[in-house]
């Protein structure tokens, strides 16, 4: 028979075996816890950080399109220049050589064919990619910009010799380009009407667009530099019977989609009045006939009724010519258009030819009536208007 005490004995080694064994178990299950809270934990901060993610996704993607080159044509569609700043052009898929369409694919997504649209690999890649990396996500971008070019000349004409002091009408004075005979008319008229004739005919400054003041004296020359575009539009006044249009160089624009945007409105208004316009284009007719623009080939004004104006500046850096019809006006320089034209045009050669002094119809003049005679007969013409009476 065992003895009770040791009966005692072997009950309490039994349970301390068992206490031993849960407390051994709770502390392995607390470990084995703490080994698989750090993944869960994970999980769920990467599992809020991807509904925060796909939150701040916009509802609809937009992607802009790509910026393309941009033509400019004549009026009658031919090109007159192409710009870009990506020699860019949209095509249909099924132009592209099919080399091009695989590299992109190969680029942009090289498991394309392993999947049916929604490839689960390459989601993960990029989620652990935005979910461990800082500084953003990857995005793709374009960017164009535009230049503009400015256009921009002097005329300033030439003073004569002392022989020119002398008595002389005022029409002989102005087809000969007399300057002492502009400086003796301008003496007897108001010169605030000769400022509103300025300003009305559209001159001002090419360099800053600023008003060219009739009040000094040198400006009755012509010394502030004025855009050709500008001086043609002026004379095209008073082939238009005194009546000013602002120029339109772009008539229509239309997009890669073939949409049509705004252009250029025509600006219209009386400027002169007809009778004065008609004065001037009266004398003005002369300059090639028996004025200063006699010497100019070909001989324009065989073909069309034109006038036209000559110009050249103190040291013969500048050299004008401007002449029109009743349909068309247009500005010939030949000059120095660099360095403020402070270069001579004199005792140069030009083309292996020497010139002791260049004038307006030297060569402005011929490059004036060369165009003159190709383009006047698409701008069908006719006789200019006589003036008054009191004016002949």
């Amino acid at each position: 028979m065992v003895p009770k005490n040791r009966v005692v004995s072997r009950l309490a080694a039994a349970l301390l075996r068992v206490l031993g064994f849960f407390t051994v178990s709770a502390i392995c299950g607390v470990l084995a816890a703490s080994l698989v809270v750090p993944g869960v934990a994970a999980a769920s901060v990467a599992f809020n950080r991807s509904i925060v993610f796909f939150k701040n996704l916009p509802s609809e993607l937009t992607v802009d399109s790509p910026s393309q080159s941009t033509t400019v044509l004549s009026a009658d569609g031919k090109t007159i220049a192409t710009f870009y700043e990506e020699n860019r052009m949209r095509v249909s898929l099924d132009q592209m050589s099919p080399y091009v369409k695989e590299a992109i694919v190969a680029i942009e997504d090289a498991r394309f064919y392993d999947h049916a649209g929604v490839d689960p690999q390459g989601i993960l890649r990029a989620l652990s990619f935005n979910l461990t990396t800082t500084g953003g996500r990857v995005l793709g971008a374009y960017n164009t910009q535009q230049k503009k070019a400015g256009l921009g000349a002097t005329e300033d004409l030439q003073n004569n010799d002392a022989g020119y002091y002398r008595p002389m009408s005022a029409d002989y004075g102005l087809y000969n380009s007399i300057n002492t005979a502009t400086f003796a008319e301008a003496a007897q008229l108001d010169f605030c009407g000769i400022q509103k004739i300025v300003d009305a005919v559209g001159l001002h400054s090419g360099l800053d667009n600023a008003r060219v003041n009739m009040h000094q004296l040198g400006n009755l020359l012509g010394a502030i530099g004025v855009a050709p575009l500008h001086l043609a539009n002026a004379f095209a006044t008073f082939a238009n019977d005194g009546r000013y249009c602002s120029p339109v160089a772009i008539l229509e624009v239309t997009d890669a989609a073939g949409r049509k945007l705004p252009a250029q409105t025509n600006d219209c208004r009386d400027a002169v009045k007809p009778e004065v316009a008609r004065g001037v284009n009266s004398v003005l007719q002369d300059v090639l006939k028996r004025g200063s623009g006699v010497y100019i080939a070909p001989k324009v004004h065989t073909r069309f009724p034109v006038a036209a104006k000559t110009g050249t500046s103190n040291n013969n850096g500048a050299t004008w010519v401007a002449g029109y019809t009743t349909s068309i006006a247009t500005a010939s320089f030949f000059g120095d258009a660099l360095e403020g034209q402070k270069r001579p045009g004199q005792n140069i050669s030009i083309n292996g030819k020497f010139y002791k002094a260049i004038d307006g119809y030297m060569l402005a003049g011929p490059q004036w009536a060369n165009y003159m005679m190709q383009v006047a007969g698409l701008y069908p013409a006719s006789t200019f208007p006589p003036p008054p009476e009191s004016m002949t």
